[in-house]
């Protein structure tokens, strides 16, 4: 049996969101309470970052909540956040 790491385990995770929520054709269409789909990014390094600019092109999506266990790194990013709106 293999051990599992935190590391994998984020990638895994998070490789599976973005695949869901880019190739849902049916988000687009969406109405009603499903009209904004919004969306909060937990580590702001690298990816994290990454994935912000990618949810703030895609219309219907609205990045809503930030976190990561680093202060200086969020509070940079929600300066940059505050900035851009």
């Amino acid at each position: 049996m293999s051990t599992a790491s935190r590391r994998r385990f984020l990638a895994t995770v998070g490789c599976g969101g973005v695949v869901t929520i880019l190739g849902s054709r049916g988000v687009s269409y969406a109405r009603g309470a499903n009209e904004v789909v919004r969306v909060g990014v937990v580590g702001l390094r690298g990816r994290g970052q990454l994935h912000m600019s990618m949810v703030s092109n895609i219309p219907g999506f609205r990045l809503v909540a930030v976190c990561d266990v680093d202060p200086a790194v969020l509070g940079r990013v929600l300066e940059t956040v505050r900035k851009d709106g």
